[in-house]
């Protein structure tokens, strides 16, 4: 006779299932109903940090995400029902899934995966209408929103579906010399709206309430000694899912001295896009711009 062999994960599963059913003197029901929480479908189209275009659904790892924050809400009160903070495992490709025990009822799922960099700080959920992104870099971010009902049945399922990221992407790359002095390039965006230590953004669309300040140092390469011909990127939150900022270069001495600054004005940013600006920037050519096909880069020559 053979031996049958149940997995771990599927008898813990069942184990989880028969504990959420109690007996009482009057009545024995399952008060709460099991409910498994996968997370997918990380689009990244177009990816700044690799300096590509893929058309691909993406894990959690090639997203360039490593935390992960979930908190569930019933949909009328909107009271916390439940929440979890997930941590990338560096060898995973893709975030656990997550088995809760919940009431029937109607739910809102809000999901938030962005990547933590140094601080290594999850999202705070503080509603299905308002997230807190507690670091002030701006680094791959993607967020969700999701109403599902939980019904008496002997278990459910939900996917959140992340699709592409909140975040925008400014790349400048100019291709004349450097001058030997110049040792930081900086780029503003938004140089005249206020700055913060950390960002709220709705889930449901990514966006901020209003724009904001982001300024970002970059140290010229040790080993090619210069900026020229490479890509310099910064990411930004939007208030709109398409708008126009205004961004300032400047190329500074070791001490901070403004050696060279330009402005690019009135400069077309979208969500999940990258705007790409090249040209000759130690010159006063003027600017034009292009924008190109939904979900490819934003050209800007100069």
């Amino acid at each position: 006779m053979k031996k049958k062999i149940f997995p771990i994960a599927a008898i813990s599963w069942l184990m989880l299932f028969i504990s959420a059913c109690q007996s009482s003197e009057s009545i024995s029901v399952c008060e709460k109903i099991p409910v498994e929480v996968n997370f997918s479908s990380f689009d990244i189209k177009v990816n700044p940090d690799d300096n590509q275009t893929n058309a691909t659904r993406a894990s959690a790892k090639t997203a360039k995400v490593n935390r992960l924050s979930l908190k569930i809400f019933d949909s009328e009160t909107e009271e916390i029902a439940l929440e979890k903070n997930l941590e990338l495992d560096s060898t995973a490709q893709d975030f656990e899934k997550v088995f809760l025990l919940i009431y029937p009822g109607d739910y809102y799922f809000v999901a938030v995966a962005h990547k933590s960099g140094s601080s290594n700080l999850p999202a705070e959920i503080t509603s299905p209408t308002e997230v807190t992104i507690p670091i002030k870099a701006i680094l791959p971010t993607y967020t969700s929103v999701q109403q599902a009902q939980i019904t008496e049945s002997a278990s459910s399922s939900v996917s959140i579906d992340f699709g592409y990221r909140v975040t925008s992407t400014f790349v400048l790359k100019y291709t004349d010399p450097t001058p030997d002095e110049v040792e930081v390039c900086e780029i503003i965006i938004n140089p005249l709206s206020p700055s913060f230590e950390s960002h709220i953004l709705d889930p449901s669309t990514g966006l901020l309430s209003e724009k904001e300040k982001v300024a970002v140092k970059y140290t010229k390469p040790i080993i090619d000694g210069t900026f020229t011909n490479i890509d310099i990127p910064v990411n930004t939150y939007l208030s709109m899912a398409e708008e126009t900022v205004d961004i300032q270069i400047n190329m500074k001495s070791a001490d901070g001295t403004i050696l060279a600054t330009r402005t690019l004005s009135s400069v077309t940013m979208k969500q999940h896009h990258t705007t790409r600006a090249t040209g000759r920037f130690f010159s006063d050519a003027a600017f034009t711009f292009a924008d190109e096909t939904a979900n490819q880069d934003i050209s800007v020559s100069f």
